[in-house]
């Protein structure tokens, strides 16, 4: 018996795929895209750059705020640092209000350009490059002298400067996986 309803079945299955190939247009295609994986199925389309406003906001944010700020930031705590070492002469202030206003302003413009203000954890991004210009002016001040410094800034510097922007992208990255396993 179950020799005749496998042949039945079998008989079935021919003649669906037979009808399926011959016939007039009349083909259901929903049978043929249920198993289609969903990133080539022709109902999926691809989202162009210029298509996604996100995409290209968060593109304008770290060209035009995030890499200035990080460029003047960086190397403005290196000097700030060596202002702070080096004996300076009397009568001349450490930092000014002007300075204090600038540092604070580069530091939101780094968080405006990287992370979210509303996220305090976010605060590590600047954090990130000032320790870094910290870490930099306070080697430069103790293997240079107040006139080698200028040289310390423009030739060894430079070179430590990728690091600027490769420290708060992980700063973010790792404050965010934080977040995430909170959550979890």
């Amino acid at each position: 018996m179950t020799y005749k309803t496998n042949k039945v079945k079998l008989k079935e299955r021919l003649e669906n795929t037979y009808q399926a190939f011959f016939d007039e247009g009349e083909v259901n295609e929903k049978i043929f895209l249920e198993n289609v994986p969903p990133e080539i199925s022709p109902e999926a389309e691809t989202s162009y750059f210029s298509e996604d406003p996100r995409k290209v906001l968060n593109v304008l944010r770290q060209v035009l705020l995030f890499f200035p700020a990080t460029f003047v930031l960086f190397f403005a705590s290196i000097v700030f640092t060596a202002r702070f070492i080096f004996p300076l002469p009397e009568g001349v202030s450490r930092i000014s209000w002007l300075g204090l206003i600038m540092f604070l302003g580069l530091a939101l413009m780094t968080i405006l350009g990287l992370g979210d203000l509303r996220n305090p954890k976010h605060l590590s991004i600047p954090l990130s490059i000032i320790s870094l210009g910290v870490i930099l002016g306070g080697i430069g001040t103790v293997f240079f002298d107040f006139f080698g410094f200028g040289y310390f800034l423009r030739h060894y510097a430079p070179y430590f400067f990728p690091l600027a922007f490769i420290a708060p992208i992980l700063a973010k990255n790792w404050v965010d996986s934080l977040e995430t396993n909170e959550k979890n």
